[in-house]
C-alpha cells in the first residue's frame, strides 16, 4: 500500500520480484481433505501485473466459523480528516464489531509532530473501540528493485530496523494509547537465506509488543507470502489489486492459516453490484479482513465509498473481533556476554553510526544514548546507525547484549557521540 505517488505499484512489483523468471507451478492444498489448487505464475508484464491460472478449487477451510472469525472491514484510511472530515466520522459511526480496524497516515508515517486533526479523529475513533494502527514504512527491507533508502539516505536492514521501531515508537509518543498498533507496508515477501529476513520482521513484532503490550500488528507486502511468515504479525495482508486481479489472476499463498483473521485483502475497482461476489471469493480464499472500494488507481485510498457502498459490505457480513497475540518470549540459551570494542565509527549533524563486537549468547543488542533505549537489532548485527539527534550535542552511547529470558549482559565500553553544529550558511562545524 503505497500512499507516495513516487512509490505506486511497490506492492504489485513485490509480487514479481518473488516470482521466478520461468513460471512455475504452486500447489495449495488449504485442508488434508481438499482438492489440489495449482497456480501457473508466469512472469510479469511490462506492469507487475500478477498472473496465475487457477486449475481447481478446495473446499474451503473457513465454512461456518466461530463468531469471533466471521469477516471483519479493516480500512487504510488515508483520507485526511481535515480536508474531508465528513468521511473520518463515517468511519467512526460504523459498527466496530464489523469494522474495527482504521489505519491512520499522518505523512508517510506519525510526522515528528502531533497533528491536531489526526489526533481529534484518532481519539474519537479509539472511543468508539475502533483499533487504530499508525502506520509505519518497511521499505521492503531496502532488498526490492526500487532499492529504498532511509531518511538518512541508508538501505541495510539495520538502518531500515533503526527507522522503523524508531516510527513505532514515535506513533505511541505523540497519540498515546489511543494508538492499537501498528501497520507495517512495504514487507518483503521471501524469507531470505537462514531466515534472515522473516526473522527480522519477527524480532520487530517481538519488539512492538514488548514496548507496547497490547499492540495489533499488520505486515502488508500486497503480495502472496511464504509459509515462514505465519506467525511474523497478527494479520499478513496478502493482497492488494483491483477487481480482474482478484477475480482472474488471484495467487494464493502456499499454505492456510490456522485463522482466516490471519489474512487480508484489499480489492479496489469493486463496483456496488460485485461486492458480494467479492465477499463470498474472499471467504472461500480464507481471507477474515477485507477493504472493498470502487475508487481506482493511481491512489484508490484517498476516498471514501458513499454509504451505500459501504453499508452493502456491512450488511453482508458476519462480523468479529481482532486476534491479538502476546509478544514472544525471549529464548534459553546462557547469559549474555559482555558486548566489546565500540566504536563510533563516523557522525553527522543528527546521526552517527555505531560499531562493536559480537558477544557471546546475544539474541539481540539494545543501544543507548544518555542511558535511553534508542534501537533494538537482532543479535546478528553489530553496527548501526541512529538518527534523530540533536546537531551540536555530546551524547554517551553503549550497548548491551540481551540473553536468556530478556536478561542485559554487562555494558560495553562507553563512547562520546559529537553530532555536527549546522550554522546559517548551511556548513557544519563540530564542537571542540
Amino acid at each position: 500500500m503505497i500512499p507516495s505517488a513516487a512509490r505506486q505499484g511497490g506492492a504489485n512489483a513485490t509480487a514479481c520480484q518473488s516470482q521466478s523468471t520461468n513460471a512455475s507451478v504452486i500447489p495449495w492444498a488449504p485442508q488434508a481433505a481438499c482438492n489440489t489448487i495449482c497456480s501457473t505464475v508466469t512472469p510479469c508484464d511490462a506492469q507487475n501485473i500478477t498472473t496465475a491460472t487457477i486449475t481447481g478449487r478446495g473446499a474451503n477451510p473457513t465454512r461456518d466459523p466461530p463468531a469471533a472469525q466471521g469477516q471483519q472491514i479493516a480500512v487504510a484510511s488515508y483520507i485526511n480528516p481535515l480536508s474531508d472530515p465528513a468521511a473520518w466520522d463515517r468511519l467512526i459511526q460504523y459498527d466496530a464489531h464489523k469494522m474495527p480496524i482504521l489505519v491512520a497516515n499522518v505523512v508517510d508515517g506519525p510526522g515528528s509532530a502531533v497533528d491536531v486533526h489526526w489526533q481529534d479523529v484518532i481519539q474519537r475513533a479509539a472511543d468508539a473501540n475502533k483499533t487504530v494502527l499508525g502506520y509505519v514504512r518497511t521499505g521492503y527491507l531496502g532488498i526490492s528493485d526500487q532499492k529504498f533508502q532511509t531518511r538518512l539516505g541508508l538501505g541495510g536492514l539495520a538502518d531500515w530496523a533503526a527507522q522503523i521501531e524508531e516510527d513505532v515508537d514515535m506513533w505511541y509518543a505523540l497519540y498515546g494509547d489511543r494508538i492499537g498498533g501498528i501497520f507495517f507496508d512495504e514487507g518483503w515477501p521471501n524469507c531470505g537465506d537462514e531466515n534472515e529476513h522473516v526473522n527480522l520482521y519477527k524480532y520487530i513484532n517481538a519488539y512492538t509488543k514488548r514496548a507496547h503490550p497490547g499492540a495489533y500488528t499488520v505486515l502488508n507486502p500486497g503480495s502472496p507470502m511464504a509459509a515462514c511468515f505465519e506467525d511474523s504479525m497478527d494479520t499478513l495482508l496478502t493482497f492488494e489489486q483491483g477487481y480482474n486481479a482478484y477475480l482472474n489472476h488471484y495467487v494464493p499463498n502456499n499454505w492456510t492459516p490456522q485463522d482466516p483473521r490471519k489474512l487480508w485483502h484489499i480489492v479496489y475497482n469493486v463496483t456496488e453490484s460485485a461486492i458480494g461476489d467479492v465477499l463470498t471469493l474472499a471467504n472461500e480464499r480464507g481471507a477474515g479482513f477485507l477493504q472493498l472500494t470502487n475508487d481506482d488507481l493511481p491512489n484508490p485510498y484517498d476516498t471514501l465509498p458513499e454509504d451505500s457502498y459501504v453499508q452493502s459490505m456491512l450488511n453482508a457480513i458476519r462480523g468479529g473481533s481482532l486476534l491479538i497475540a502476546d509478544a514472544v518470549d525471549w529464548g534459553s540459551g546462557g547469559a549474555a556476554g559482555g558486548v566489546a570494542d565500540l566504536t563510533v565509527v563516523s557522525s553527522d549533524d543528527t546521526s552517527a553510526t555505531l560499531s562493536w563486537t559480537a558477544a557471546t549468547n546475544a539474541q539481540g543488542y539494545y543501544v543507548y544514548m544518555d542511558d535511553r533505549l534508542v534501537a533494538s537489532i537482532p543479535s546478528s548485527m553489530t553496527e548501526i546507525t541512529i538518527g534523530s539527534l540533536v546537531s551540536g550535542s555530546r551524547f554517551t552511547g553503549y550497548v548491551c547484549a540481551v540473553g536468556e529470558g530478556g536478561k542485559e549482559g554487562s555494558a560495553s565500553n562507553q563512547v562520546t557521540v559529537i553530532t555536527k553544529s549546522l550554522v546559517p550558511d548551511g556548513q557544519t562545524v563540530i564542537q571542540a
